[in-house]
């Protein structure tokens, strides 16, 4: 048995599903290259393949990595895993479950508690940096956890109770407690939604931001009158600096527990 994309052989298990690729890297060019040709190829079905939910939450989280939540269907994972479309439903109500399923499991699979972390301010940083990467990877997450009306996971209980317990000790209500969770996790997911829809934009037009930059905005700083705005005339001059949305998102994040602390001293 070897790799569709590349043909390296594969080490075939004796339990559970039979790998189609060598590596991420060879799956997501099969991606790539689907959504290139502006089709959906379904994978040929396979009687020797049970079907699980495993195996379709994963074949999901692996298409909305590829190509957004839009890109999510019932038919488009049954095409994926080479099986009808009604058979999914024996394993998954319907889409809506499917998406809280992926959630879950994306979220399960690191987690930013450490026994070692034990100030409010070592604990918020980490649950932010991990909320981070965690856009970073899957930016179909966002709208799921950036809703009042979220449902609560399993991990995500987890993470929530964690969190508040940073502000133990304080003499701090459980509502001011929130308030000081909730304003961390709306920096993050702010500028996470940022970072989304330019993924978004790349993957619909083959540009990066940095190139971008170079063309588009090159022509906006042009459009700039330095005399009567010349401190965003020098912002636009300053185009790179503004393409780096880890070291933005560092600062920021500093800046928010800065305040935190400040409030806290009072």
């Amino acid at each position: 048995m070897s790799c569709v994309e590349c043909g390296e052989p594969l080490e075939v298990p004796t339990r559970g599903r039979r790998p189609r690729y060598c590596s991420r890297s060879c799956q997501a060019k099969a991606y790539r290259a689907r959504v290139a040709a502006g089709a959906t190829v379904a994978r040929p079905a396979d009687p020797d393949r049970a079907l699980t939910v495993e195996a379709i939450v994963q074949a999901a989280i692996d298409v909305a990595d590829a190509e957004g939540a839009n890109a999510l269907s019932m038919r488009r994972i049954a095409a994926e895993l080479g099986a009808g479309t009604m058979s999914l439903y024996r394993y998954v109500p319907g889409k809506d479950e499917l998406l809280s399923l992926m959630v879950e499991e994306v979220i399960a699979r690191q987690s930013p508690r450490s026994p070692g972390l034990t100030g409010w301010r070592e604990r918020m940083t980490a649950i932010a940096r991990y909320d981070w990467e965690l856009y970073k990877r899957h930016p179909w997450v966002l709208p799921f956890v950036t809703t009042p009306r979220t449902v609560l996971l399993p991990n995500m209980t987890e993470e929530v109770e964690w969190a508040l317990a940073s502000f133990d000790g304080l003499g701090l209500s459980a509502v001011m407690k929130f308030q000081l969770v909730l304003t961390v996790n709306h920096y993050t997911s702010g500028i996470g939604l940022l970072m989304a829809n330019d993924w978004e934009a790349r993957r619909a037009s083959g540009v990066d931001i940095e190139q971008w930059w170079e063309t588009t905005g090159r022509d906006l700083a042009g459009t700039v009158v330095a005399e009567d705005h010349p401190r965003l005339s020098e912002l636009m001059s300053e185009q790179s600096e503004m393409t780096l949305f880890d070291e933005t998102f560092e600062f920021g994040l500093a800046r928010v527990l800065d305040g935190i602390a400040l409030l806290l001293d009072r």
